[in-house]
């Protein structure tokens, strides 16, 4: 009695197993489907590829470019002069008030640096010190130091409303790193920028940057 079970149960499976397998036509058409969806997505992935590489290609280009020409020294230093003409126009309050070079000089503690009394400011006896300030130029560490041709502002005077309508100039001073600022020729040379309507004069002394911002001369 168990056999003749047993017997029509294996029969059983062995139709049901029959009805639900592919003859050889059927098999080769579901191999031809599966071979033509692995190609469509082959074909998606490599369209994906090449946009991929396409725009990271563009992006390189157009960062070398942006860095190549921001690189070129005349485009540095228009950028330097932008950068100190905007300081020099805000006037923004002094941090010392002094016409006491020693004393000025010895207010920047915090730079790396210690500021230098310009020749080139020297040979100027119509420039009196204002005093200075804290401030950077592209984001290096720098000192400011405010100047007037007026004789009607004193340097020691704490009220500093009256330097806004004369003839101050502003000189910048960092420490001079040629990757950072560009080429800047020694003291006796220096580049000349002019930046809405002002002067702006870049020249090394004592290893450091000196950017002064003035009017233009008639």
């Amino acid at each position: 009695m168990y056999s003749k079970q047993t017997h029509a149960l294996d029969a059983a499976v062995k139709n049901e197993v029959e009805q639900h397998t592919l003859d050889d036509q059927q098999l080769l058409q579901l191999q031809h489907l599966l071979s033509k969806q692995a190609n469509a997505n082959g074909a998606t992935f490599m369209r994906h590829k090449r946009v991929f590489f396409g725009a990271a290609a563009v992006f390189v280009i157009v960062f070398a470019l942006f860095f190549y020409l921001n690189s070129q020294p005349e485009n540095l230093h228009r950028a330097i002069a932008r950068e100190v003409v905007s300081n020099h126009l805000k006037l923004k309050p002094l941090d010392l008030t002094s016409s006491d070079w020693s004393k000025v000089r010895g207010f920047f503690t915090l730079l790396d640096f210690s500021p230098s009394n310009s020749k080139n400011i020297q040979q100027r006896s119509s420039l009196q010190l204002l005093g200075g300030r804290y401030c950077s130029i592209r984001g290096e560490q720098a000192a400011q130091l405010r100047y007037t041709q007026s004789a009607d502002i004193t340097a020691d005077s704490s009220d500093q409303s009256d330097a806004s309508s004369a003839n101050v100039a502003t000189l910048y001073q960092a420490a001079y790193d040629s990757q950072l600022f560009g080429a800047i020729p020694k003291r006796g040379d220096a580049v000349v920028v002019q930046e809405r309507g002002l002067q702006v004069s870049m020249w090394q002394e004592n290893a450091l940057l000196m950017v002064l911002v003035e009017t233009i001369e008639n």
